[in-house]
């Protein structure tokens, strides 16, 4: 194998550590990528066992990412009124409702407390409502306000 100096030499080996950080890159640019990397090792290798340390940042910082484990979500308003109405027993037409008229809340935040309550109830309206500390005749005003509102998740969002 010819480096770009026109140099002969004998052909690369991969320590374990190298191949495994290859193999678990998802390669965004396809099979190109991955020859110009290749290439790229070819012409600047010291030394025919390539390391770690030899590959590319992108593959080396995507390797130290696959590696860590995952955050934690940032908490968001939608996970804090889920959990006042859910866990803290508050109703939804004395919490949400007016932080919402008074535009303290977005409608996106109660999109997102939506999708939240119906991934719960898999799909269930009636039981959002029990969930969200309703009695069951005010199920009609909820959708309504849901509706009236644009509140409403799409369909594909919680199923």
């Amino acid at each position: 194998m010819q480096n770009a100096n026109g140099l002969v030499r004998s052909p690369l080996e991969f320590a374990p550590e190298a191949m495994t950080a290859l193999t678990e890159y998802p390669w965004p640019g396809n099979v190109r990528e991955l020859r110009n990397v290749v290439e790229r090792l070819v012409v600047n290798s010291r030394s025919s066992v390539v390391t770690f340390e030899d590959l590319p940042s992108e593959i080396r910082t995507r390797h130290g990412i696959l590696a860590r484990p995952t955050r934690e979500r940032r908490r968001t308003v939608g996970d804090e009124l889920f959990k006042r109405l859910v866990t803290d027993g508050e109703s939804f037409w004395a919490t949400v409702y007016p932080l919402f008229m008074q535009r303290e809340i977005t409608r996106n935040n109660v999109r997102e407390l939506m999708r939240k309550g119906l991934e719960e109830a898999r799909g269930n309206y009636k039981i959002v409502v029990r969930m969200f500390n309703m009695p069951p005749e005010d199920y009609k005003k909820f959708l309504n306000f849901l509706r009236k509102h644009d509140c409403q998740p799409s369909f594909k969002e919680y199923r």
